[in-house]
């Protein structure tokens, strides 16, 4: 029983290091991509593996394309050109959320028809 009890402390210690060593690295990953000259403002998905990406570096605007090797410069683009839209952090957070809460739902539906 001292051997279980043992094993389950450890097993907790490992787990609370591995947790606290992710959200090291994930802070100190999203520090080095917080910057202010570069910035994406719109990614298109031309086919597998390759983008046409728009880009603000500074305040000029750049069309590239990128591929599984190379990043090639399309063109530079003036700001009338473009329809920027409004810069929200949550954007990404708020379509994450309401994707979880479908995929949510749908496995809890699946799961009290089966029960039934």
């Amino acid at each position: 029983m001292a051997q279980f009890f043992t094993v389950l402390i450890i097993f907790i210690f490992v787990l609370f290091l591995a947790i606290i060593t992710t959200r090291f690295a994930g802070n100190m990953q999203k520090g080095q991509m917080t910057n202010r000259n570069f910035k994406v403002i719109e990614t298109f998905r031309v086919a597998p593996n390759k983008f046409l990406q728009i880009i603000k570096i500074g305040e000029k605007f750049v069309v590239i394309a990128v591929s599984k090797d190379n990043v090639t410069r399309i063109c530079e683009l003036d700001e009338e050109e473009l329809e920027i839209p409004e810069e929200s952090e949550t954007d990404f957070a708020k379509t994450s959320k309401e994707a979880f809460s479908k995929i949510y739902e749908n496995m809890k539906r699946q799961i009290t028809s089966r029960k039934k």
